[in-house]
């Protein structure tokens, strides 16, 4: 509501939202703002879940499907599905939007897309009609699905895995007790350590202050925290980090270290 293409999500979470403790203070420091942004998302959020999620093919049959309710009435039990996606669709408009927070409804569109393909007006053209167009519709989606995901996977951070091989070949000593600061928990996992979250903190001095209260032995830093701390994206290169942080691993594209603890 506030924060969105102002201030880094980061910030954001760590800095302003502790003087939010109630969607009703979100309200409340500015009707005005929510009750547009909640209207904007109305729009904005089915037309990205109609191409990012569902895609225009299925789409098209969605939307021919949901005005088609006005001529042909569902029963109540239909009418009870439909309320339930509809008011889960509502609770979504309160947050930013991302494709996999829509999952959810995915039944509730197809349902919806499928009614549109039981129409009468079919049979005219043919009774094998809507089987084949929900025959493309399925092909179609694979194809989709599988491109889709097979270049998600192929951007994920391949980097951790890289510099987790190689710490734990020459330098893990199998201490599961042992600390490391990171933005996400994937490193820790890797490594077999015990993860503390990267504290957003503003200079090098609150920054070793905060890793040696937290007892901290490691630091990661990557690409991803480069973005949510650039006050820090100097660590970026390992040569210019300061005399308590050793590079022990590190990638170069894209660029991400692991860093030892000296304090």
């Amino acid at each position: 509501m506030f924060g969105k293409g102002k201030v880094l999500w980061d910030q954001f979470w760590n800095v302003e939202a502790s003087n939010y403790s109630s969607l009703f203070q979100v309200f409340q420091s500015s009707p005005k703002l929510f009750l547009t942004t909640l209207f904007h998302n109305l729009y904005e959020h089915l037309s990205n879940d109609l191409d990012q999620l569902l895609g225009w093919w299925i789409g098209i049959f969605f939307i021919a499907g949901f005005a088609g309710m006005w001529i042909h009435t569902p029963d109540k039990k239909q009418k009870d599905f439909y309320l339930f996606g509809i008011l889960f669709y509502l609770v979504l408009l309160l947050v930013f939007y991302n494709e996999r927070f829509s999952m959810f409804l995915i039944p509730f569109y197809c349902t919806v897309s499928v009614t549109a393909l039981t129409w009468n007006i079919w049979k005219k053209i043919s009774l094998y009609f809507p089987f084949l167009v929900l025959l493309f519709l399925a092909e179609w989606t694979a194809v989709k699905s599988y491109s889709y995901n097979a270049l998600d996977v192929a951007n994920g951070p391949i980097e951790i895995l890289n510099i987790a091989e190689n710490f734990n070949q020459y330098d893990n000593d199998g201490n599961e007790s042992e600390i490391v600061v990171c933005r996400k928990p994937h490193i820790a996992y890797y490594i077999n350590k015990t993860m503390k979250y990267f504290p957003y903190v503003d200079t090098w001095e609150e920054l070793k202050t905060e890793l040696k209260k937290s007892n901290a032995s490691y630091l990661y830093f990557g690409e991803y925290e480069a973005q949510m701390r650039p006050q820090f994206k100097e660590l970026l290169n390992p040569q210019n980090a300061p005399e308590w942080l050793d590079p022990i691993s590190y990638t170069v594209i894209p660029p991400s270290v692991l860093y030892k603890v000296n304090l």
